[in-house]
């Protein structure tokens, strides 16, 4: 009898396990490049988004500032003739019920016009002003909300070369708005920072590249309605620019109006006996 002799051909041979070997290393070496190239992708979008962020959040603390820009009036004494006047209509009011002779004389209070005390100096390149944007760090703390603010561009530090934007505050509010306090970089990598004020009436408005206002006036018109402020920033050969407009919010709030009471004829004759 003869032995029957099975053969197995399952196996690889050695060529098709280099064949193999190769196309799992082409797959792998692809598909490594393809996650490096979409790790860096991300990297660079975030850095971008990163980038955009401070850019804005730049800009939004300068907007917040300007809306919050302080215009000084006399309180003290806008009350004070608010009650004088108060009072001088109460006695003439009582001297129309009683008898001409028992009429008291009633004199007229004197209108001393109020001061209004601006510091605001707006030029195309700098701007500084009085601005009560100053955060208390906890209730009740003993700190005045008003501080004096300034944002110009200039060099950066020496470890990074170029220009950055500034931000220069002071709590002390002295006759000098351009210095004193300190100042710190807040943006990087910026090309130029310019600013635009807006005044006039609605009708007819007008861009200006100077504003200044830093003496005492009894007009209620020296600060602009709004400053629009233009900022470049270099992204390696690029040049980005970011345009932002701030209202200034408070520029009359503080100054309340004296309505002077209307007093007919009859009354005012009185007033003068």
């Amino acid at each position: 009898m003869h032995a029957l002799i099975f053969t197995n051909n399952k196996a690889f041979t050695l060529i098709e396990t280099l064949i193999a070997t190769t196309i799992l290393a082409f797959l792998s070496i692809s598909s490594s490049q393809s996650i490096s190239q979409a790790l860096h992708q991300k990297k660079k979008i975030q850095m971008r988004i990163d980038n955009n962020t401070k850019i804005q959040q730049s800009l939004n603390l300068i907007q917040r500032d300007i809306n919050l820009i302080y215009n000084y009036s006399d309180i003290p004494e806008a009350v004070n003739q608010l009650s004088q006047f108060s009072s001088w209509k109460k006695q003439i009011l009582a001297n129309r019920k009683l008898k001409p002779s028992e009429q008291s004389n009633v004199i007229r209070p004197k209108i001393i016009p109020l001061k209004f005390l601006y510091k605001f100096q707006g030029s195309e390149e700098r701007i500084n002003f009085i601005s009560a944007s100053q955060a208390r760090l906890f209730a009740n703390q003993q700190l005045s909300k008003l501080q004096e603010v300034s944002y110009y561009v200039e060099s950066c530090n020496k470890e990074n070369k170029g220009l950055c934007l500034w931000r220069r505050s002071s709590a002390i509010i002295d006759s000098n708005i351009e210095s004193g306090g300190s100042a710190f970089s807040i943006l990087p990598n910026v090309n130029s920072l310019k600013f635009r004020y807006i005044g006039g009436d609605e009708k007819t408005p007008e861009w200006k590249t100077e504003w200044k206002s830093s003496s005492e006036v009894n007009v209620l018109d020296q600060l602009p309605h709004a400053v629009e402020i233009i900022l470049e920033i270099k992204n390696k050969e690029k040049i980005l620019k970011f345009n932002k407009v701030a209202l200034i919010h408070h520029s009359n709030i503080f100054s309340p109006k004296i309505k002077i009471p209307k007093i007919n004829s009859t009354e005012n004759s009185t007033s003068r006996k």
